[in-house]
């Protein structure tokens, strides 16, 4: 009788400790390297123009781009996640709209702009 309730101790002993270790496995933070973010930020019809690449954080993009604009009224703001570029484009016509987008290559977002609308910014989150 003794050896048999050591065993069955043993047992559930050596279960809660394998249901700890896959517990803890389970919800254990994992270190993930942050994509780079690039943010654009703009004028209206693109008087002025600010962007910045390698951010660690959407926020940092935009503050960073925001600041290289250097004008109170950069309000249009864009961010490009990695690996991908973007491009702003404004209307010539002065109309204020604009064309933003997103493409996995620098060279293919400057192309998607067209025609009617001037290239303000492109660049790629890593640079």
């Amino acid at each position: 009788m003794m050896g048999t309730s050591f065993q069955t101790r043993a047992a559930l002993s050596a279960a809660s400790a394998a249901v700890l270790t896959a517990l803890t496995v389970a919800v254990a933070p994992t270190a993930h390297a942050a994509a780079p973010f690039a943010g654009v930020a703009s004028t209206y019809n693109g008087t002025k123009v600010g962007t910045s690449a390698n951010q660690p954080t959407e926020d940092a993009a935009i503050n960073a781009a925001k600041s290289n604009c250097n004008d109170p009224g950069c309000n249009f703001t864009f961010v490009i996640e990695s690996p991908n570029c973007g491009s702003l484009g404004w209307s010539t016509s002065g109309d204020g709209e604009y064309n933003f987008d997103v493409r996995p290559t620098k060279a293919a977002a400057e192309q998607s702009q067209g025609t009617g609308f001037k290239l303000a910014a492109s660049l790629c989150a890593s640079g």
